[in-house]
């Protein structure tokens, strides 16, 4: 296993909550739209270079290394069993699913 495939395995093991903030959310849902980082900044009202950081950001949490990965991994964590967004803190987790008969 080459050492970057490593190094992300046990970042994953480490910290198994994943979350994404308020803002991170909404960059992501913008490049799932096909925005480009000047389109997501100015309709956000950031600098393109803050657009860029909170991308990098959530590459890291998602562990991927592009916008299409990025995109993909959250819709297959949203579909997962124990996905989660509390409005209350903006921020969406995920949580280990406890097993059992799934929530209607």
């Amino acid at each position: 296993m080459s050492p970057p495939v490593a190094s992300r395995l046990l970042r994953r093991f480490r910290a198994p909550d994943l979350e994404l903030s308020t803002r991170e959310i909404e960059i992501l849902e913008r490049v799932a739209e096909g925005r480009a980082n000047r389109e997501i900044s100015r309709a956000l009202f950031i600098g393109e270079a803050t657009a860029k950081t909170h991308l990098a950001h959530i590459y890291e949490k998602l562990g991927v290394d592009n916008r299409t990965a990025a995109v993909r991994a959250s819709v297959a964590m949203s579909r997962a069993p124990g996905m989660s967004r509390t409005p209350d803190s903006g921020h969406c987790s995920v949580q280990p699913h406890g097993g059992g008969a799934s929530p209607a």
